[in-house]
């Protein structure tokens, strides 16, 4: 099942597949144009992972990130845009 966030009214974010052991894409709306950045953080608020981070357009966006580097367990995956911040639920398994 996918891990969908409540964000602010012009940003979504869904994970999936979730759980994953390898390749999980990731897919966010902006409403507005700007800087995004996807990281991924650990239980204990810790960003362990930069995904993605740039200039985007506002629509839909969607980037593969690779959970097969990460030990096994609950992470966050969190976007930041002009927009605001949603935030989904990842569990790592092997």
């Amino acid at each position: 099942s996918a891990a969908e966030s409540p964000a602010a009214p012009d940003l979504s974010l869904t994970v999936e597949p979730n759980p994953s052991a390898g390749q999980t894409a990731v897919r966010w709306r902006q409403a507005s144009a700007g800087a995004a950045r996807v990281s991924v953080l650990d239980v204990r608020g810790r960003e362990v992972l930069v995904v993605a981070e740039g200039y985007r357009s506002s629509g839909v966006h969607r980037i593969e990130l690779d959970a097969s580097g990460l030990a096994p367990g609950a992470y966050v995956v969190r976007v930041v845009t002009p927009g605001g911040t949603a935030s989904g639920r990842l569990s790592v398994v092997r």
